[in-house]
């Protein structure tokens, strides 16, 4: 039996918290949205809320009525395109909205099974006896450059345009989310979060944290760490465990 807690945190040195987040349950199914608003003056903060209000819209409308593992793919990926979609809606009728975007993580648990896609640079950890693995791909330049050979992912921590994003909500008509689907067995967790959160948490310190606490222990740890280690960016955690 899982069971969902979440926390953000505007941090220490942002003036607001573009970060949102929802989770819920429809007819035995789990769902999690977590997005990081971009845009600075550019109303990221509203990027990101409206992208969680139509993805839980969404969910809460369509999910109850799907049981097909490949279904629930398709709606992981079509819950992302109804976001981008409102967004666009939205800046369509405020034009001052125009330029803001947000990144996104939405995922859906049924029967053991975990559908993940994605936009941006937020990402998705799995949590197993084998330790942390991410699930998620980043939409970033620095991905491009690892994914090249031209930097490691230990010299990407450092990088300075590590924060520098290829593929957003809220830009283009179209987006084409990255998708990956996971087998999660009892006992084992998944941490959906923002990257001011893992960027100042190595995957070993993760680790420890989400075994030896409980699914509200462990998101209360992960963002107090975050906070100590400078909290230099808004911090979000959800985690299914």
């Amino acid at each position: 039996m899982f069971t969902l807690y979440g926390k953000t945190d505007i941090g220490k040195k942002r003036p607001v918290n573009q970060d949102a987040f929802a989770f819920g349950e429809q007819a035995d199914k789990l769902w999690v949205v977590v997005c990081d608003g971009l845009g600075g003056e550019k109303a990221g903060e509203v990027a990101s809320e409206i992208a969680v209000a139509a993805v839980k819209d969404f969910m809460v409308t369509n999910l109850a009525a799907h049981n097909n593992q490949s279904a629930l793919k398709d709606m992981t990926i079509a819950a992302v395109q109804a976001a981008n979609a409102a967004i666009l809606q939205a800046i369509a009728e405020n034009e001052e909205l125009a330029g803001m975007s947000t990144t996104i993580v939405c995922a859906i648990l049924f029967d053991g099974m975990l559908h993940v896609s994605n936009i941006g640079d937020s990402r998705a950890f799995w949590f197993s006896v084998n330790g942390v693995k991410q699930l998620t791909r980043d939409h970033s330049i620095v991905q491009v450059l690892i994914d090249s050979g031209k930097l490691s992912k230990q010299e990407a921590r450092r990088h300075p345009s590590r924060n520098c994003l290829v593929r957003v909500l809220g830009l283009e008509p179209e987006v084409e989310p990255s998708y990956v689907c996971q087998e999660v067995a009892d006992g084992e967790k998944i941490l959906i979060c923002t990257d001011g959160l893992y960027w100042g948490i190595k995957k070993k310190e993760m680790a420890a944290i989400l075994e030896a606490f409980d699914v509200h222990g462990s998101v209360n740890e992960l963002v107090d760490m975050a906070l100590a280690r400078g909290g230099s960016d808004n911090i979000t955690a959800v985690l299914i465990g």
